[in-house]
C-alpha cells in the first residue's frame, strides 16, 4: 500500500445498531454502520488508513498496533435501542415486549395481551412459541416446518385460507423472516399471522391471533414492530 500504515481504535458498545464515524489527524475518516446482537461479544476493531501516499510528517507510526484513536475523534450514533431481554423456560430472547401490552400467563414461551378495562377474554393476543428442527427431528429445517404448519391448518379448518405475505425484515438479526396469515373461516380464532424465525436448532414463531378481524387490524402495526425488534436468543447448552 505504498508504505501506508494504520492506527487501531477499540470501542466497546452495548447491543444495538450504530453509525460510527472515526477520524484522526493524518488518517482517512472511517464511516460504518455496525449491528451488535445480544449474546455477541460487543467489540469491533476499527482500522484507519493513512491519508496520502505515505506517512504524514510528525504522524509516522513505527508500530501500527500501538497508537490508539482518541475518544474525542470518535462519533457514535445509536440508530436503535438494544432489545429487551425476555426470560422464558427455554432461556432468553432478545426482543421487545409489544408496546403498551402486558405479559401474562398463557401458552408458549411468552404471552401478551393489550390493556383492557374488563376481566373478560381478550379479542386479540400475541405469543411466542418454538419447535425443534434438525436431522433427528420431524421437521428438518425452517421450510419443512412451515410446510407442516400449513398442512396441519388445512386439515383442521376445511374452509381455512393460508396467505403468504411478503417476508419481514428483522434488521437486528439480519434476517428475512417468512410470514403467513391464516384465516379459519370460523367465528372463533378468526385470523392469525405468524412470523417464522429460523434458529440453529429450532423455529421461533411470533404469533398475532384475534377473534375478530377489526381487533387483528388494529393490533397488526404493534405486532410488526414487536417482531422487527427480535435480534437473538440464548438457550441453555444441551446436557
Amino acid at each position: 500500500m505504498d508504505g501506508a500504515r494504520a492506527g487501531v481504535g477499540v470501542l466497546e458498545l452495548e447491543p444495538a445498531t450504530y453509525e460510527v464515524i472515526v477520524s484522526a489527524r493524518g488518517f482517512r475518516p472511517l464511516k460504518s454502520q455496525i449491528i451488535l446482537n445480544a449474546g455477541e461479544k460487543p467489540k469491533i476493531d476499527l482500522v484507519l488508513e493513512v491519508a496520502g501516499l505515505g506517512c504524514p510528517s510528525k504522524d509516522c507510526i513505527a508500530d501500527p498496533a500501538e497508537p490508539m484513536v482518541e475518544q474525542e475523534h470518535v462519533e457514535i450514533k445509536s440508530i436503535s435501542e438494544p432489545a429487551e431481554m425476555l426470560v422464558t423456560e427455554q432461556g432468553f430472547l432478545a426482543i421487545n415486549s409489544p408496546k403498551g401490552w402486558v405479559r401474562t400467563d398463557g401458552p408458549g414461551l411468552a404471552y401478551f395481551v393489550p390493556p383492557q378495562k374488563d376481566k373478560g377474554q381478550s379479542l386479540v393476543w400475541i405469543y411466542i412459541s418454538s419447535a425443534p428442527i434438525g436431522p433427528n427431528e420431524e421437521a428438518k429445517d425452517l421450510k419443512s416446518y412451515i410446510d407442516s404448519d400449513k398442512a396441519a391448518f388445512k386439515q383442521r379448518f376445511r374452509n381455512g385460507v393460508v396467505q403468504e405475505e411478503i417476508s419481514l425484515s428483522l434488521p437486528l438479526a439480519k434476517l428475512q423472516a417468512p410470514v403467513l396469515t391464516f384465516r379459519s373461516g370460523e367465528k372463533k380464532n378468526t385470523v392469525e399471522q405468524v412470523v417464522y424465525v429460523g434458529e440453529v436448532t429450532r423455529v421461533l414463531t411470533l404469533v398475532l391471533s384475534a377473534r375478530e378481524q377489526a381487533a387483528f387490524d388494529k393490533a397488526l402495526p404493534t405486532f410488526r414492530d414487536f417482531a422487527k425488534s427480535y435480534s437473538s436468543s440464548i438457550t441453555p447448552a444441551p446436557n
